[in-house]
């Protein structure tokens, strides 16, 4: 994994091909690396709406993700389509 990429990980999943999910809950970013590890990218950042995401859960095509923000008005959970 790039260093850099992902600060304060938290949430975790897999999908059904291998590939990882990770939460940067501090760098705001959502990041997808295959089961090796050897392809990394950021799936979703701070620019899409993502802020201290907290866990994630892929089912199929579908992933769920919530935050852990300061303020309760600022909590989330938000269905995504991965295409």
């Amino acid at each position: 994994m790039k260093v850099g990429v992902v600060r304060d990980a938290r949430g975790i999943d897999m999908d059904r091909e291998g590939n990882i999910y990770v939460c940067g809950w501090q760098s705001n970013n959502i990041v997808q690396m295959s089961k090796d590890g050897t392809h990394v990218r950021e799936l979703m950042t701070s620019s899409d709406g993502i802020n201290f995401p907290w866990a994630i859960a892929v089912c199929g095509d579908t992933f769920v993700i919530t935050n852990n923000s300061s303020t309760d008005e600022e909590n989330f959970i938000c269905v995504y389509q991965l295409y």
